[in-house]
């Protein structure tokens, strides 16, 4: 049987709005402190990864966004036609039922500048590259993956999103990591 945890989510393998209903989902805030959900397991391990990081790393994390339902998504899509058109709209956003966000086990996280403000922005994400090239060095340890990879858009059809990474159980994290593999090449 298939670790439902370790589901793969992307344009090919959609699944159904009810889905995230497999998961106990839980309310946290975000780093503006709107409050969110996220899926429990998801959760508890990512308080332990963002513990250890500020701990051990002096890098302080948090979430900008973790589960989104369909109407959510569509409404995303929506705003992305109108500032970059149809076409790049779905190479930047997941259609609804391709988005890891659908089950609450995909956070996208950020990391204070050094200013003490978070990262809000694309631009400002990408900027922090370099803390999370660190932070991507201990996602396994707590059961993530760097999701979007610099190095494996065409595998995963998707662009590189240092911040998005995704709950899937430490074994499969560690053989993820281990092997620098997605979590498509994983099931191949």
């Amino acid at each position: 049987m298939l670790d439902k945890y370790a589901i793969l989510v992307n344009k090919e393998n959609p699944i159904s709005e009810n889905f995230y209903k497999n998961f106990k989902l839980v309310e946290t805030t975000d780093v503006e402190n709107n409050v969110i959900k996220i899926e429990k397991i998801t959760y508890e391990n990512y308080i332990k990864l963002k513990d250890y990081l500020s701990k051990n790393k002096n890098i302080e994390i948090g979430i900008l966004n973790s589960f989104r339902d369909f109407e959510e998504q569509k409404k995303i899509c929506k705003e992305y036609e109108k500032i970059y058109g149809i076409e790049k709209a779905y190479k930047l956003a997941a259609i609804p039922g391709t988005s890891e966000h659908h089950t609450g086990l995909a956070i996208d996280i950020t990391v204070k500048k050094d200013t003490g403000k978070y990262a809000l922005t694309n631009e400002e994400l990408y900027e922090e590259e370099n803390k999370f090239k660190i932070i991507h060095k201990y996602l396994y340890l707590f059961g993530f993956i760097l999701r979007y990879p610099k190095d494996k858009v065409e595998i995963t059809k998707y662009n590189y999103e240092p911040w998005h990474i995704r709950y899937i159980r430490k074994e499969i994290a560690q053989k993820c990591y281990n092997e620098n593999i997605t979590l498509e090449e994983y099931y191949l």
